[in-house]
């Protein structure tokens, strides 16, 4: 978990893609992030009805896409069917909500290191570890960065490392709560992902002396992106891949 192993991960990791420029988690979002020159790519991943492992971060359709209801009530077949780039710009209609399957084999060509933040609970954390875990050993080769598996749930980094793979575990908190070190060093997690707006310069002096490597997010105000940096934080999330350099989009 602690910082004796190294952070591989650059400053700046793409959240969900290149979230400002393109619809967030689609194909299009993550080729955008490597045009912009980011390295490193986070995406969130979740089960439809049919256990069909999706990009896509909320757990209803409604935001993100033209349909309603439940990802996990709703079978791929439906969908694959659905608009999710309309949302966001008439630039993007037509969109698609990617299998993961799709978004590794891209991902993967691109040179890209990737994290996957497993959205499930309950029973469904197993079965979606298990998935991650089929697919990564598919289409991830021991040539490109090291996956990092993270998760606000604590059920899925254990089923994540019940596989006992070639991957690092990142536990996802809000603030602090009872008994977050216990698990993330009985897991032997290699870092902590903070809510930006949670952290103090205090807290932050607090989990460094525990040595753990810590990233933020997500962070899409420069001003503060810096003063964290200044703190110590070791990377952050951006929807804004120009975060450091202009603060614009484009």
């Amino acid at each position: 978990m602690m910082k004796n192993k190294p952070w591989p991960v650059t400053q700046l990791i793409a959240h969900r893609g290149a979230s400002a420029i393109a619809p967030e988690n689609t194909l299009a979002a993550l080729e955008k992030a490597h045009e912009m020159g980011m390295a490193w790519v986070e995406a969130d991943v979740r089960l439809t009805l049919d256990n069909e492992v999706i990009v896509f971060h909320d757990e209803k359709l409604d935001r993100c896409t033209n349909g309603q209801g439940l990802v996990k009530k709703t079978s791929y077949e439906i969908i694959a069917k659905l608009d999710a780039g309309s949302w966001f710009s008439d630039h993007y209609a037509g969109e698609k909500v990617p299998r993961l399957e799709q978004w590794l084999t891209v991902a993967a060509k691109l040179g890209l290191g990737i994290i996957l933040d497993l959205k499930a609970k309950g029973s469904a954390a197993k079965r979606l570890a298990d998935f991650v875990s089929v697919l990564l050993a598919r289409h991830w080769t021991g040539e490109l960065p090291k996956p990092i598996i993270s998760s606000d749930e604590i059920s899925c980094l254990r089923a994540a490392a019940a596989q006992q793979l070639d991957w690092d575990l990142a536990y996802i908190m809000r603030g602090e709560r009872r008994g977050w070190l216990k698990d993330i060093q009985a897991l032997h997690c290699l870092a902590i992902h903070l809510d930006h707006e949670c952290i103090s310069q205090s807290w932050l002096a607090k989990l460094k002396k525990h040595e753990i490597h810590i990233a933020a997010y997500t962070v899409n105000d420069p001003v503060r992106a810096q003063q964290l940096f200044i703190w110590g934080i070791d990377s952050i999330f951006t929807d804004n891949p120009l975060l450091l350099t202009n603060g614009k989009t484009h």
